[in-house]
């Protein structure tokens, strides 16, 4: 049982290492990508490997390295997906309080100069990144405009696109 205990403590620092990366550092999603689509992988095998490897458990009949390994890993895998959990809506709630607060600012401007700013640095920066959460700074965004239209975007694995009629991000 002692030899479950590294490849689960491997995996569930690998996924809360992917998650709370991915928040805080530009690129990394795509950096550790691999790691998560295997490991992802070991869990869908882990539906399999888990039941098994208590029966062998409850039998007292010894389980093979690999076994013992994927079993690991897979509930390594699911503990950090639990783990991360309030991670994942902690961000959520800042990247749509930043969607918001953007939108809200670049409505703003509209409304003064008849028509949408040509990037994010026309408007207040040193008052938006003061409020904005440090997570999702202007800079993280990407920014496009049209005469009565403008698409505000977080670039990254799956593209978050601001949906300006809903007030909510949508992937893209």
């Amino acid at each position: 049982m002692k030899k479950i205990i590294l490849p689960a403590f491997v995996a569930t620092a690998t996924v809360a290492g992917f998650y709370t990366l991915t928040i805080f550092y530009e690129g990394a999603d795509l950096l550790l990508l691999p790691l998560v689509v295997i490991l992802g992988l070991v869990g869908l095998f882990g539906i399999i490997t888990i039941p098994f490897f208590i029966f062998l458990i409850v039998k007292k009949r010894p389980g093979g390295r690999v076994l013992i390994w994927v079993t690991g890993l897979a509930l390594g895998t699911y503990l950090g997906f639990i783990a991360v959990t309030p991670l994942i809506n902690w961000d959520r709630d800042h990247r749509d309080l930043s969607g918001k607060l953007i939108s809200i600012e670049i409505e703003n401007y509209k409304a003064i100069h008849e028509q949408y700013p040509e990037n994010l640095n026309e408007l207040n920066t040193e008052l938006l990144n003061d409020v904005l959460p440090s997570t999702y700074q202007l800079k993280r965004f990407s920014y496009r405009r049209t005469d009565d239209y403008y698409d505000l975007d977080i670039p990254g694995l799956t593209l978050l696109h601001w949906n300006t009629k809903t007030g909510n991000w949508e992937p893209q």
